[in-house]
């Protein structure tokens, strides 16, 4: 084989090859783009600190894809992670303290789906409940973040003395 067979047979191996990149360049950008995944907001409202757990597993395989455990102080507002814009499964559990006997306090569970559409995750924890709102609205879903940050800021922590 000679010199120029093998540039030939070069040549039309990388034309092959960037028609398969540039084919999938194409149904990248047609096809809506990146999807960023999903931020997991929280706020804790309650006047004592408790353990909450986050947990999300895949509909169809079951498959764990988030388990994490964070301890939030009153008035602490959090982000813990990103989620993947996929079917799964979401759970977020507050421990609750050890009452006045020294007996377990009760726990509060609330559960949801994560869609491709889904936008934002927000829990919101209470000393008597826990609110887990999945948001899919992409205005409600910065709507809800500007109030965060906004509550955040008007925290007794973020006050100054003037």
């Amino acid at each position: 084989m000679n010199r120029r067979n093998v540039l030939q047979a070069i040549g039309v191996g990388a034309s092959v090859g960037l028609a398969g990149c540039f084919q999938g360049l194409g149904e990248f950008f047609t096809g809506g783009g990146i999807q960023p995944n999903v931020p997991i907001q929280l706020f804790s409202e309650a006047e004592r600190s408790y353990n909450i757990a986050i947990e999300a597993q895949e509909v169809e395989t079951g498959r764990k894809t988030h388990d994490d455990g964070i301890n939030m102080i009153p008035g602490e507002r959090a982000v813990t992670g990103r989620i993947e814009r996929s079917p799964q499964q979401f759970r977020v559990t507050r421990y609750g303290r050890d009452g006045a006997e020294g007996g377990p306090g009760e726990d509060f569970v609330e559960t949801g789906k994560i869609t491709e559409d889904t936008q934002l995750v927000s829990i919101r924890i209470y000393d008597d409940a826990l609110e887990l709102e999945i948001i899919e609205d992409e205005d409600e879903a910065e709507a809800e973040q500007e109030e965060l940050e906004e509550e955040a800021n008007d925290s007794p922590e973020n006050a100054t003395d003037d």
